[in-house]
């Protein structure tokens, strides 16, 4: 095995694969790795066996995570099923380290992301918001302009009917037509009775 190969073979996976699969990855195979350097003498973290739910559809699916499970010393005994760690364990740590490294690096990456996702629906509300408040606005105007045009449409009403109701007004009367009463007032110089 190269020195750092599983460097390689990590960043790999971190380039060609999508983030939150690989964090699901990493983290159980951090737990393998631990498990084996926190109890070195337990043949039981040693061993995991291929078939295993977990391990099928959450590290294996990866194509790449076998091939570091391989560098590292994992070899296939009688049973093609079960790999048993015979690697060195020093390499083991540096691998366990780098990919605990790379773990966090991703989960900060992927939760600045989250963050900026929902920064860009935070802005995309407000603009909905301010937009919606824009046309209320437009709206409001134009209700305040028709009730102008009412009012206007009313007083202009008001108008029209008093000019109709001076029209229907006798128009001889406008013109001096028809009878006029004159009444008789007595001179006051004058002497009363005859």
């Amino acid at each position: 095995m190269e020195k750092n190969e599983f460097k390689q073979i990590i960043d790999q996976i971190i380039y060609k694969y999508n983030h939150k699969p690989i964090l699901e990855a990493f983290s159980i195979l951090l737990k393998l790795f631990n498990n084996i350097i926190k109890y070195p003498r337990e043949a039981k973290f040693k061993n995991f066996k291929k078939s295993n739910s977990t391990i099928r559809n959450k590290i294996l699916i990866i194509d790449e995570s076998l091939k570091l499970i391989n560098v590292l010393g994992y070899k296939k005994t009688n049973d093609d099923e079960i790999l048993s760690f015979e690697g060195d364990y020093n390499n083991l740590i540096e691998c366990t380290n780098y990919l605990n490294k790379k773990t966090k690096e991703l989960e900060l990456e992927l939760k600045n992301k989250e963050l900026k996702e929902k920064q860009k629906e935070k802005e995309l509300e407000n603009k909905i918001k301010f937009s919606n408040y824009n046309d209320s606005q437009k709206q409001s105007r134009k209700i305040q302009s028709e009730k102008e045009k009412i009012l206007q449409q009313i007083e202009n009403d008001k108008k029209e009917r008093a000019m109709r109701e001076k029209a229907r007004d006798s128009k001889a009367n406008d013109l001096k037509f028809g009878m006029h009463q004159v009444v008789f007032k007595p001179n006051p110089n004058c002497g009363g009775s005859r």
